[in-house]
């Protein structure tokens, strides 16, 4: 009968051993997988950055290519503009001329 109870306590030690090996075990692979979920997260995140970034360059990159053309375009519409004007100061003044001078 020792011999039973003696064995049953060993079982149960043994049993006790386990479940603390098994918590640690547990413990390790939490403590692995929160840090790998948390490198995962972190990539992810650089990676969501470098995208958003790629996307406002060619955003930026797209409006000052259309800012640029639209000032250009600008530009040739104030030339055309002053040589419009420049043309009817000029016959402005030819027919105020030969309004006051005479033909």
């Amino acid at each position: 009968m020792i011999t039973a109870i003696e064995q049953i306590l060993n079982a149960d030690e043994t049993a006790r051993e386990k479940v603390a090996a098994a918590r640690i075990e547990a413990d390790a692979i939490r403590s692995h997988a929160e840090r790998t979920a948390q490198e995962m997260l972190s990539t992810r995140m650089q990676e969501l950055d470098d995208a958003i970034r790629g996307e406002q360059d060619r955003v930026l990159t797209d409006a000052q290519s259309q800012a640029s053309q639209i000032a250009a375009e600008a530009d040739l519409y104030i030339a055309d503009l002053q040589r419009n004007k420049q043309a009817i100061q000029t016959d402005l003044i030819e027919n105020l001329l030969k309004k006051v001078i005479g033909p």
